[in-house]
């Protein structure tokens, strides 16, 4: 058993020191930045990081900060706030009234990739970079807070349902990116994000 753990250790490092070198070292290149680790041994070791940030003299552009253990909803920008909004709209998408009147549930693996896709096409607008922002302030890792618009706020407004989508169904949403309104079948089974820039 042991042999095994000790094994799965040891792939677990090889592919967390693949990624540095396969993803973040392309992006950082020679340039100093601040690492944000949580409190995982494997990763935590500033030796790794050494050998493969280095600048042109051979010194570490890596800076190390370890998020101390069971802190991690404290500290972590996406735990302290930006889940919540993901989760809200996800919610928002599987709880949509059309489809409890349909007696429909959107749980397929299709369904999954597709929710996936969605979220991060609506969170990922130009309006939501204030609220992104927000989650490093909330999580003590910035000092500078700005005035934002969460996804209630954008997405489903209070007068949202005074509105109608071009097709005159009842709206669901307003798109973050386009700011129109579209029922539940425009913008989920037509997959709106998919023709939204």
């Amino acid at each position: 058993m042991w042999l095994l753990n000790h094994r799965s250790l040891e792939n677990s490092l090889q592919d967390y020191i693949d990624f540095l070198n396969d993803c973040l070292k392309p992006y950082v290149r020679e340039e100093q930045f601040l690492l944000l680790l949580d409190s995982w041994g494997g990763h935590a070791t500033p030796e790794i990081h050494d050998e493969i940030f280095q600048d042109d003299q051979q010194l570490s552009t890596c800076t190390i900060k370890v998020i101390p253990p069971k802190c991690t909803p404290l500290l972590q920008p996406c735990d302290v706030y930006f889940y919540r909004q993901v989760k809200n709209l996800v919610k928002r998408l599987q709880n949509c009234a059309y489809l409890i009147e349909n007696d429909r549930e959107i749980n397929s693996r299709e369904d999954c990739i597709k929710i996936q896709s969605i979220v991060h096409h609506q969170l990922s607008s130009p309006i939501f970079r204030e609220m992104i922002r927000y989650a490093w302030y909330a999580a003590k890792l910035s000092k500078e807070r700005e005035i934002f618009y969460n996804v209630n706020e954008v997405c489903f407004p209070t007068n949202l349902l005074k509105n109608r989508c071009s097709c005159e169904q009842s709206s669901f949403i307003n798109c973050a990116r386009c700011q129109n309104i579209f029922c539940f079948q425009c913008f989920y089974d037509n997959y709106h994000s998919g023709s939204c820039m």
